[in-house]
Parts: C-alpha cells; structure tokens; sequence
C-alpha cells in the first residue's frame, strides 16, 4: 500500500526527490503480525508466563473504565502540592478544604526520616522541604507541630543562603519573605530580541520559557503577594545568625555583559522599554494559553503564568484566570480523600504504549477503534513554538497531554504512530494520520542525525552560563532516547536503511554510546531506558552481532541482580554513570528483557530469570507494584512516577518473552 504525499517538492532539502519519502510511506501494510498464543506449545514455566501475561491484560484494560483512553497517576515530589498552596493563598484563593488536602497529602509523602527527597528514597532535598515547611505555616501549623518540628531543625542546620535554589529564591520574593535584589536577574527585554538573532528566548528549552516569560513580569514588577500570610522573619528565623538574603552578584561575566548591553541599547528610555518588554510577555503568556486553559501542559508553567498574570491586575474571577485555575484543578488527584498536585497528565503517552502492549501480547486491536480515533482526534496540526526553527510549514505531531497544542513532541509522536502500525485494518483517516505524523517527525530532525524532545536548535552551551540556571535543565537537545524511539518507528514502517534519516540517526546513536556499552537516558531512569530505547531503534538497521549492540547486551547482562530483575537509581545522573539501585524494579526490568530480546538473546539464562522475576513478583490482582521513580523530567532536579510503567511494560516484556521463547513461529492475522 501506497499514500500520495502532497507538494513533495516542498518538503525539504533532504527529501526533494519526493521518492524518498514515498519509499518510508509505502510500507504502511493493511497485513500486521498477529501474535497467536493459543497456538503455542508451552511447556509449564510458559504457561505460567501466559497466565500472568493474562491477568496483567486484564488489569490494563479495566482501567480504562470505559474510556478511549488510559491515563495514569503521575508523581513528582511532594513541593508542587506545597506551591500550590502558596500560589493559592497569596492570591487569597478561598477553598481552604482544598488546601488542607493538599497540605495532607504532603504530610504522607514524607520519609523516615520525616524529610521529603526529590525521588523515593533519595537524600532530602533543601529546597523541597523549605516550601513545604512555609505551606504548613502559611496554613497556619506551629514550627514545633508534629509535621513541621523535624523540616524546622533540618532547615536550621544549613545555611538557607547558600542551599536554597533560584526558583526557590524568586517564589520568597514574591510572597514578600525576601528582597527581589536576591534574585538573579530575569530581564524582560529578551522580549524584544527578534526570532532571527542568534539569542532570544526561543534559544531555552520550551519548559523554561513557558515559566520563564511570566517570570520577567514578576521580576521587573518586584511584585509582592500583598495578602499573604507570613512575613520575612519566617525566613530570618531559619538563619542560624537571623541574617537576610544577601544581594545577588553576578559571577559570570559573559552574562553580566550580555545583560548591559540589553540595558545600554534602551537606555534612551529604560522605563518606557521594560514597560513594552513586560507588555509583550503579558501578551505571550495570554496567547500561549491552550482553549482548556493550560499552559504547556505542565504545572510550573501553569503556576508562574497565573501568577504572573495576578501581578499584571488579572484578578481570580478573570475568564483567562478561572481557565488556568480550572486546568490546575484538572492536574489533581484525590488519593484516599487527600489531593494530590501533579505535575502533568500522560494520556496520549499511556494509551500509546498501552495499546502496544495489548498488541505485543497477542489482543487483536480491531476493537479498540475508539482509542485509535481518540488518538487521531489528538493529533496538533497548530504551529506551535517548533515552527520558529521549522519553517516547512508541516504540522501533525502528538503532545504528552490531553491540551498542549503549542507543544507536540517527537517522543509521543513516534509512539503513537507505531501503536496505529499495529492496527490491523487502518481505514484512510489513519493513514492520513500517520502519514503527516511521520512527515512531521522528518522534518524535526535535527543537523547532528538525533531528534530532541520538542524543538530544533536550542542546545546553544551560552544557556548553561544564565545564572539562574542552576539546575541546568535550559536546552532541547538531540538525545539518545527520542532518537533510538525515532529510528525505531522508521524501522517499522520498514523503511531502507540508506535514507539520509536513517544513516544519520544510526551515525549519531553510534557516536553517543558510553563507554560501558550504555546509552545516556534523558527522559527515564537512566542508562537501562537509555540502552533500550535505542536498541529497538538500531536493531532495525545493524545486524545483531554489531559491536555496538553486542557492547550494549554485555552491559546490560552485567548489571542483573542475583534476583533476575534490573533496577537503577535516579542517582546516576548525579554520579554521571550507572548506580544500581537497592532492589528490581518492575519497569526497568521489563526495558532490558525488551532489549535483551530485540538485540537477539530471547533464549539467553538472562532473559529467562528476568522473566521469572515479573512472574514471581505480579501481584493477585495482575499488576506490579513500584515505588522508586524511574521517569525523568529534569535529571538531577526532577524525577517522575509514571504509574503505569509498572504495568505495561512489563506486560509488552512477557509477550515478547513468551512468543520468541516458544516453539512456535510467527502466524499472520487473518486479512480483512
């Protein structure tokens, strides 16, 4: 089967002759691989991996509840319930209910040591435990309450100065606890740089600007929440000598001088420019809000742009305003009558993967029509920010979320087109579907052969020298990940591996492997996402016994647990390599067994205790239970829960493991 592509001869430069784009759409096949089960000769330790494979099937689809879609819990740490509660009660919110679920929440989040870590059993995080210790005395707890009187000693014992971060410093001035002096500076004239120069703000990474921008507006105001209930001896009292946020000084010359020059090129009318400046990014922040009220699809964006907006006189009852509070509502989940704030949703990214471990352990997708028009229905053919770099012009990529049209990224993209491969009567609407969607991941690749999550060109090293980047989390770019799951939806569309995409991505994931066989992973915990996202995109185009893949199985067989599982800790990304983690975890177990299988070693003694381990550890009801966080927003800084990982990868890994383990061979479905 063919598709007709449209204006081939304004794609791009790579792909003018328009037969090549044609050769990757051409394999788009109305046949599909059907994984039969019930065909299988299995001896008894399979048929134990068939019953689990079962119930965990089960369990997957009863969460859907009758919906086109699945979206699971996402957990961060505990701060962004404590920030909401700060945010709400300096603009005199009025739902205290709501806060003190919140507030309890937080409470229960705390570990052992009554201390909040940025990851489930990581060390305590400063920053994190002194929002949520002025949440609880906002809401009105005494230092010495039983939920406040440990973060207190521990706050204590640290100079605040010194271990509090930027973010952190910028939300005390707002709520009046410092001086706006003690904050880096966030000029508003970046506002007026033009798309075309080589700095601007289109340079940060989209999660920044999207906070970024309504923080100028604070910052060149030096708003101060005028209601809120504390007063800078909160922040006094935890000085062991009572001293106050010293100024900032600027260490970096580079972006000092950058800064004087903005001020020196207006400063025929300084006022009158960061009047206009902060008008501009007044206008952003209100243009950038999706219809349901989001902005970026992310909690901090969505809290710095009301925030942002509340200084600009936006009260609470505005329509933009109600919007974006609506959204945040949206963001929280009742947890056994506590709420919890999270930090994003995920239900194009759950009801991708979840469709493709449907598939890969055998469920015909014939019925899940809904979930696959729901998907199309979701599909952004808007221009958002990637078009300043992007000029082709071409939308139809796929956001994290339910409403994020400024931001599609290339990750959900690619997923979502390789679990619409797997239905097995595409109709014209899907086609067409996935054909923009993969013209629209072409056209996102960047110079060096990789893709990044969201935009081209933003992985300028200048970002790293802004002082108030201290978690270094400003740049977009290419990584091993995005780019091993973009080769690997290419793989499946069977495309020739001689395509200029094709030897680029492979040139670029070969380059970027570690030294141990590894590879780097930047949006999940760490090194065993990293090596198997790239593994089921290289295994499409190197032969099994490639160095580079053969480096990366020894790797990977090195660092099972004695228990047949795999587990890493968020603390590699502070140790710049692989740290093992106490125990196995269910996901990242499932990654290697996925990658083992795929670079050839489906009968390896590997594979096989890994597989006893998701047998011997699914739980009565068919799922896996996982506290430790193997998602990644920000390595170093911000760490992720994605509920579901626990579930639908391991049950891709027991489909996978059980049909490449059996005596049986591949059976096609039946052609309708």
């Amino acid at each position: 089967m063919s598709i007709e592509i449209e204006s081939p001869e304004e794609f791009l430069d790579d792909y003018k002759d328009p037969k090549d784009f044609q050769k990757i759409l051409e394999h788009i096949q109305k046949k599909r691989f059907l994984k039969k089960f019930s065909r299988l000769n299995l001896n008894p330790g399979q048929q134990n991996t068939l019953e689990a494979m079962q119930k965990a099937q089960r369990w997957l689809l009863a969460q859907t509840c009758g919906k086109p879609y699945w979206d699971a819990p996402i957990e961060a740490n505990a701060s962004l319930s404590a920030q909401f509660i700060l945010m709400a009660l300096g603009m005199q919110f009025q739902d205290k209910d709501k806060l003190e679920k919140l507030f309890q929440y937080v409470i229960s989040k705390k570990d052992e040591k009554g201390l909040y870590p940025l990851y489930y059993g990581g060390p305590a995080h400063y920053s994190t435990n002194l929002l949520i210790y002025l949440a609880g005395r906002a809401l009105g707890y005494s230092k010495d309450s039983g939920c406040l009187s440990t973060l207190y000693e521990y706050l204590r014992k640290t100079n605040i100065h010194t271990a509090t971060n930027m973010e952190t410093r910028l939300l005390l001035a707002a709520y009046g606890l410092i001086d706006w002096n003690a904050v880096p500076p966030i000029t508003p004239l970046l506002m007026l740089i033009p798309q075309e120069a080589d700095f601007t703000i289109y340079s940060i990474s989209y999660w920044v600007r999207t906070s970024l921008v309504p923080m100028m507006i604070l910052w060149t105001l030096k708003y101060q929440f005028p209601s809120f209930p504390l007063a800078p001896e909160e922040i006094l009292d935890l000085h062991p000598e009572k001293k106050s946020f010293p100024p900032f000084e600027a260490k970096n010359r580079l972006w000092d001088g950058f800064i004087r020059n903005l001020d020196s090129l207006c400063s025929l009318n300084m006022k009158e420019m960061e009047k206009l400046a902060v008008k501009k990014a007044e206008l952003w922040t209100l243009q950038h809000q999706d219809e349901s009220g989001d902005w970026g699809g992310i909690y901090p964006a969505m809290q710095y742009s009301l925030m942002g907006l509340y200084a600009s006189g936006y009260a609470l009852d505005h329509p933009v305003m109600e919007k974006g509070m609506q959204a945040l509502f949206r963001f929280q989940k009742d947890i056994q009558g506590k709420l919890h704030q999270q930090s994003c949703v995920s239900p194009v990214w759950d009801t991708a993967w979840s469709l493709i471990a449907l598939y890969n352990s055998g469920i015909d997708l014939s019925s899940f029509s809904p979930h696959f028009v729901w998907l199309r229905e979701n599909q952004i053919f808007q221009e958002g920010d990637w078009a300043v770099c992007n000029k082709t012009g071409f939308g139809g990529g796929w956001a994290f979320q339910f409403s994020n049209v400024w931001y599609p990224d290339t990750d959900d993209s690619a997923v979502v087109i390789m679990s619409m491969l797997n239905h097995p009567s595409p109709d014209a609407g899907m086609l067409q579907s996935i054909r923009t969607g993969v013209r629209w991941l072409l056209t996102m690749q960047n110079p060096d052969g990789g893709w990044s999550a969201f935009e081209q060109g933003v992985d300028d090293d200048y970002v790293d020298k802004i002082p108030f980047n201290d978690m270094e989390n400003w740049k977009d770019p290419s990584t091993a990940d995005v780019t091993g799951r973009c080769l690997q939806m290419l793989g499946e569309l069977k495309v020739e591996p001689n395509l200029p995409c094709v030897r680029k991505a492979v040139a670029f994931l070969l380059k970027t492997q570690e030294k141990d066989g590894s590879w780097f992973g930047r949006w999940g915990v760490n090194h065993i996402y990293g090596t198997w996202s790239v593994i089921m995109g290289l295994k499409h185009f190197l032969p099994q016994d490639a160095p580079a893949i053969q480096k990366a199985v020894e790797w990977l067989e090195s660092i099972q647990k004695e228990d047949g599982g795999w587990g890493e800790s968020c603390d590699s990304y502070i140790q710049g390599c692989y740290i093992p983690l106490e125990c196995s975890t269910a996901s990242q177990t499932a990654w290697a067994i996925l990658a083992l299988i795929h670079a050839g070693k489906a009968h390896s003694p590997c594979v096989q205790k890994g597989i006893e381990w998701l047998v011997s550890h699914q739980t009565l009801d068919g799922t896996w239970e996982e506290k430790h966080f193997t998602g990644t927003g920000f390595p170093k800084h911000f760490y992720l829960r994605y509920d579901y990982y626990r579930h639908y990868f391991p049950l891709w890994a027991l489909g996978e493991g059980l049909y490449e383990t059996s005596s049986s061979k591949r059976v096609l479905s039946d052609e309708k």
